[in-house]
């Protein structure tokens, strides 16, 4: 391979590895003669896409002189955005600024850093003082409302509940065994993960994650809405996100119901970009799996790419819309059992393995703000897994609007697992009368189980 290849393909190394189809790359390359079998074998044996790109482009230079203008060919057919940087006069800065971006960026979506990159410094988000609070998105006023009482108007038009029954059966008929306990106040602990701006060791510093602060505030002020103790932490290394991961797992939750962790970040498949590097979700999630917790239902919401494709969309005429009801599997009474170490989690991702998630840089990401949206409206009288297939509904309706052809008119769907038990409310039906005639079902009083029509507002 020439020199001048060698070194274009060296020059834009890390944007060729992020966003290149590595899988397919290899199988074009070996179906023309440029990698051999073992070749082929060594890079899919790898098990990250990024080792794999890496490796590709390890070996590529050492394939003869051919091997370059076949992998330009390749790009051409099927990543252009990609053959553009490796060809002469062309830039990824020439590309217009996106409207939408993506939580792993692209090629493409170069934008510069606001701030020095050895002047970054992790840091933490509390409601200690109004200084800190107004620094990062929040009120003062916010942080006075925290500290009142419950039954005060939270400022979104919803009030906190005042009434719960204690007996085993709630309004109409629903049997509390079949329902977590929402009978503590505070409900729980939850935090935010917030990082927006990335050192160079993490390899993503030119990509801050622009409109995530309006993510943090919106999901700060449902979950206080929601009665819980709410703390954010803004761009934090490996190192502080294992830390408080520690501190929440080995707390007393003996006074608590519930605990919600949302990580907004960069990542890929099975993992997530600190400001330093990247952290496996399992050595995350698995620290939950603790005395102190069990029984309980741990929620995670993570707003975060798994992966490099982007997601097309498919014209077809939607059915008539049907009532969802959760499979009751667990048995009344008050036997002891034994519970499954993986159970009363529920993982919600903003994308589906393999897949981009779509950040707006002014509004936030489509998925943070569909779950505001939605719960807001309706946590009064639905549990979260019919409120989280309203996320669903609404992430599916959005579409890209990109200045690339390529990246334009893109789609997106959640993708939500349940290892819950019951079904899990935050606000039992008894509170409506206290809240008022906020919705249609709050009037009828039957927005737990019977059909509801009532459209969603963006």
């Amino acid at each position: 391979m020439d020199k001048s290849h060698r070194d274009i393909l060296k020059a834009k190394r890390m944007d060729l590895a992020r966003d290149l189809d590595v899988n397919t790359a290899v199988s074009y390359l070996y179906s023309q003669s440029i990698f051999t079998e073992n070749d082929k074998d060594e890079i899919l044996a790898l098990k990250t896409p990024q080792e794999r790109s890496e490796k590709l482009l390890d070996i590529l230079p050492k394939r003869g002189p051919e091997a370059f203008d076949v992998f330009v060919k390749f790009l051409d057919e099927r990543q252009p955005f990609l053959s553009k940087l490796l060809k002469p006069n062309t830039s990824m800065e020439e590309s217009k600024q996106p409207v939408d971006n993506m939580d792993s960026p692209p090629a493409f979506d170069k934008k510069p850093s606001m701030e020095s990159e050895g002047d970054l410094k992790p840091q933490e988000t509390t409601d200690a003082t109004p200084a800190e609070s107004k620094e990062d998105g929040f009120s003062s006023q916010d942080t006075k409302e925290a500290k009142e009482e419950g039954n005060a108007d939270q400022g979104d038009g919803s009030r906190s509940s005042r009434l719960f029954l204690k007996s085993s059966t709630y309004k109409d008929g629903v049997n509390s065994d079949f329902m977590y306990p929402m009978e503590h106040r505070p409900r729980g602990q939850a935090f935010i993960i917030n990082n927006k701006s990335f050192l160079p060791a993490s390899g993503m510093q030119k990509y801050p994650r622009n409109g995530t602060d309006v993510d943090a505030e919106a999901l700060y002020k449902l979950f206080r809405a929601l009665e819980f103790e709410t703390k954010v932490y803004k761009d934090q290394s490996s190192k502080e996100i294992m830390n408080i991961f520690d501190h929440y797992a080995s707390m007393d939750q003996s006074s608590y119901d519930c605990i919600i962790c949302a990580i907004l970040t960069h990542g890929e498949e099975g993992l997530i970009y600190s400001t330093d590097g990247k952290i496996m979700l399992k050595e995350l999630t698995t620290k939950f799996r603790t005395k102190n917790l069990h029984g309980k239902p741990k929620l995670f919401f993570f707003q975060a790419c798994q992966g490099f494709e982007y997601m097309e969309g498919v014209e077809e005429t939607d059915g008539p819309s049907r009532d969802e009801e959760m499979d009751e599997i667990d048995a009344p009474g008050n036997n002891k059992i034994t519970l499954p170490v993986e159970a009363d989690f529920l993982y919600a991702y903003s994308t589906v393995p393999g897949y981009y998630s779509w950040r707006n840089s002014v509004r936030g990401s489509w998925f943070v703000q569909a779950i505001v949206s939605v719960f807001r409206e309706h946590a009064q009288t639905m549990d979260v897994l019919r409120m989280m297939t309203r996320v669903n509904a609404e992430v599916a309706k959005q579409k890209s609007n990109t200045n690339d052809y390529f990246s334009d008119n893109k789609k997106q769907i959640p993708s939500i697992i349940s290892q819950l038990r019951k079904e899990l409310y935050f606000f039992p039906e008894n509170v409506l009368e206290d809240i008022g005639d906020r919705t249609d079902a709050s009037k009828a009083g039957d927005g737990t189980r019977k059909h509801e029509k009532k459209c969603l507002v963006s």
